[in-house]
Parts: structure tokens; C-alpha cells; sequence
């Protein structure tokens, strides 16, 4: 990774811990404590999502979420992992689900309205023999009809839902080599 990469995910990081620990510190000088207790636990929450996507080892993944979120103000990230899985073999492939998620966000990002801001939420559910993805974003998307074709012609998409929510679904299998 680039040096100027890194250190741009650095400072993004840097800079969203001071605002929690100013929020804290803010609430508890207003004698709010629970208003600091509250944010205390989206802090752990948040760090115990950071901590399950870590323990997929994923660091080229995890490096491209970072940096778009680091990059895009208008555009943040979220994961959620869910695990029945807790070998620390290397599955889901790193490379192929960068690439899935690069593919998807240069195609979502054609059909982002000016002066929206939006989240993107990535559920990962790995289990023994597959790893299932979900993307949504909840923000409005310009020209919904162009785009749900568009991601029909990745070939790992599965399903795409557009109703309340904009939905992307896919899925890895695990590769099993067998010797004979």
C-alpha cells in the first residue's frame, strides 16, 4: 500500500476518534452521562465491528473500505460479520471481493444524487461452504432501472432489490480441491 494511502486512512481514523472522545468529554462536562454512556457504546460497537471484519483477514478489503470512507464524506461504509465459522483459514477471497466491490461502487456511484449523502451497510455471513453478501444503501439513487441492469451484467450478483431499500446480493463458495 502506498505510504499517502495509508497515512490518509490514519488521519481519517485520528480524526473520527477525537470527535468521539470531544462528544464524550462534552457530554460529561454538561453533566449528560448518559448521553456520554451512549455514545461510549457506539464506540465499542463500532470497534467491535472493525474487530470481526479484522478476524476475516481481509486487509485488502478492509484497506478499500477504509480509504473510501476516508476519500468519500458523501459516501460512508458500514459492515456488519456474522460467522458460524471460526477457522482462520482465508475465505472469503480477498482479491475477488475487493474487485466485487469495486465493480459495485463505480456502478452505484454513475447514479448518486448531487448533495445526498449515503451509507452503504455490507453484511457479511460466513458459514462452512459459502459466504453470503448483502449491500444496501437507503439513500435515494438517480435512474434506478439503468443501474439494476447494469449490476444484472456482473456476473456474481445474484439478486438486486430496489423497494424501500436498494439491495445487492451475492455470494463466494468455498473451493474445494480434492486429491485423489
Amino acid at each position: 500500500m502506498d505510504e499517502k494511502v495509508a497515512i490518509q486512512i490514519i488521519q481519517k481514523l485520528r480524526h473520527d476518534w477525537m470527535n468521539d472522545l470531544q462528544l464524550i468529554l462534552g457530554y460529561i462536562q454538561l453533566g449528560k452521562p448518559e448521553k456520554a454512556e451512549e455514545k461510549i457504546a457506539s464506540v465499542i460497537e463500532l470497534a467491535g465491528k472493525n474487530r470481526a471484519l479484522d478476524r476475516l483477514q481481509l486487509p485488502k478489503t478492509t484497506i478499500l473500505l477504509l480509504l473510501l470512507n476516508a476519500e468519500n464524506a458523501h459516501f460512508q461504509w458500514e459492515w456488519e460479520v456474522r460467522t458460524t465459522n471460526s477457522s482462520n483459514e482465508s475465505f472469503p477471497n480477498d482479491d475477488e471481493l475487493k474487485q466485487q466491490l469495486v465493480s459495485i461502487y463505480e456502478l452505484l456511484q454513475e447514479h448518486l444524487v448531487e448533495y445526498e449523502v449515503y451509507h452503504a451497510t455490507l453484511s457479511i455471513q460466513k458459514k462452512e461452504e459459502e459466504c453470503a453478501f448483502q449491500l444496501i444503501v437507503n439513500e435515494a439513487l438517480d435512474n434506478t432501472e439503468t443501474l439494476v441492469e447494469k449490476l444484472k451484467k456482473l456476473s456474481f450478483v445474484e439478486s438486486i432489490t430496489s423497494t424501500e431499500s436498494f439491495q445487492i446480493k451475492w455470494k463466494q463458495f468455498r473451493k474445494v480441491i480434492e486429491c485423489l
